[in-house]
């Protein structure tokens, strides 16, 4: 898959503490890495060093704002409608990783 073409977008479900989110950053570091692999990512590239070290500029994350139990609809049009616009830094794609749980009603409509 990481070879190829793969989906525009991966829905990941489960009970708690399966690993969603350590398998979704782990998708994430495989589709920015300039040399994936079969296995997933390098390691190596810059892309990878990036991801590691949290400031991967072609990576966004949506989580609900501290204090507060969902995302708003005004940070999602803000900060990812805005920002698929803007061609990838340093990757081939860009990736935008949204902690579905906490989207309000109204919020879902909007990346549906």
């Amino acid at each position: 898959m990481l070879k190829g073409t793969f989906a525009q977008s991966f829905l990941i479900t489960g009970a708690p503490g399966i690993g969603k989110h350590t398998f979704g950053n782990e998708l994430a570091k495989a589709i920015l890495c300039q040399e994936p692999t079969e296995d997933g990512c390098c390691g190596k590239c810059p892309s990878c060093a990036y991801f590691d070290a949290g400031t991967h500029p072609d990576i966004r994350r949506f989580e609900a704002q501290r204090g507060k139990k969902s995302i708003r609809i005004e940070d999602l049009r803000s900060g990812l409608i805005a920002d698929e616009a803007v061609n990838p830094q340093i990757s081939k794609n860009k990736v935008y990783i949204i902690n579905a749980d906490q989207l309000a009603d109204v919020s879902q409509n909007l990346i549906s």
